[in-house]
């Protein structure tokens, strides 16, 4: 994702590296199973500050969003 003028710099951060919403959108499936996991290993070793993994996928979901409304993805090569 390249930065434009009116991207905030939370979502540029986000989605650094990653050009198109499909990406983004494995990323955020990834992270959201991840943090599912790992919080509940975290419920059986009674960590529970291990939830906190949960505000990955959230500011990948808030950032994707961003730039639904405000802004434009990359088009995809079609090779």
């Amino acid at each position: 994702m390249e930065k434009k003028d009116n991207m905030p710099l939370w979502a540029y951060w986000a989605l650094l590296g990653i050009k198109t919403r499909k990406t983004a959108m494995k990323f955020f499936i990834g992270s959201l199973i991840l943090s599912v996991v790992i919080t509940i290993y975290g419920v059986f070793i009674k960590d529970y500050s291990l939830a906190s993994l949960f505000f990955v996928p959230l500011w990948y979901w808030i950032s994707i969003k961003w730039v639904d409304v405000y802004s434009t993805w990359a088009q995809p090569e079609n090779s």
